[in-house]
């Protein structure tokens, strides 16, 4: 007699369903190195990784990289649903990159911050895995915080960058104040300059009488 699965049962391990990016694709894997490299790469990339976990989904995306009439448009596809959303990456003549939506409106940021917009953002998470993804986004990891505390040994690093911008903001403010200084002193200058310059065109005048 064959015996069926009793999915009712408290301790019957039932499959943890979770989206995640196609490892197994090489483009993906090079567009989230390309990612990676950026200052702010590692909590973009991390989070948007642990984000894709919360969605209670068997879906996964793909990275490709691909050109169209609007230049080279990164495509993230859900290889299940083949369902998409797209930004485009322009380099120009300084080989600076930047990014723009479909509609042709500049993305601020870095491409791991473009590639974590993209995905995201309400549209792109009912488009790519349905309207019920929106109310687990709470749950969802914010970039900032998405690290913090899983790096062993990063402590004092960051404890260093932490002393160092506040230096970085004391001095500024100490340029500040330095610069309205030098602005009131130059202002205090002209107005000597310009006091010794009408003393000495009078002198010259009484000289030549005129």
């Amino acid at each position: 007699m064959k015996i069926q699965p009793n999915y009712i049962r408290p301790n019957y391990s039932q499959p943890a369903f979770k989206a995640s990016f196609d490892l197994q694709d090489e483009e993906t894997k090079t567009e989230l190195k390309r990612a990676l490299r950026t200052s702010n790469g590692p909590d973009y990339i991390y989070s948007l990784m642990e984000n894709l976990k919360k969605i209670k989904s068997d879906d996964v995306l793909s990275i490709q990289s691909d050109w169209d009439f609007y230049g080279n448009a990164i495509i993230i596809r859900n290889e299940r649903t083949h369902a998409f959303t797209k930004y485009y990456r322009h380099q120009d003549e300084s080989n600076f990159v930047n990014y723009y939506n479909s509609s042709g409106y500049k993305i601020s940021g870095s491409g791991a911050e473009v590639l974590y917009k993209t995905i995201m953002n309400k549209n792109s998470l009912e488009r790519l895995f349905g309207r019920n993804t929106i109310a687990q986004s709470g749950n969802f990891v914010n970039p900032t915080e998405a690290l913090k505390g899983k790096v062993k040994g990063t402590e004092g690093i960051e404890a260093d960058i932490l002393s160092l911008k506040k230096k970085i903001s004391s001095t500024e403010s100490q340029i500040s104040d330095l610069n309205r200084q030098i602005q009131t002193y130059n202002n205090k200058l002209n107005d000597k300059q310009e006091l010794l310059r009408n003393a000495k065109t009078k002198y010259v005048q009484s000289q030549i009488d005129i």
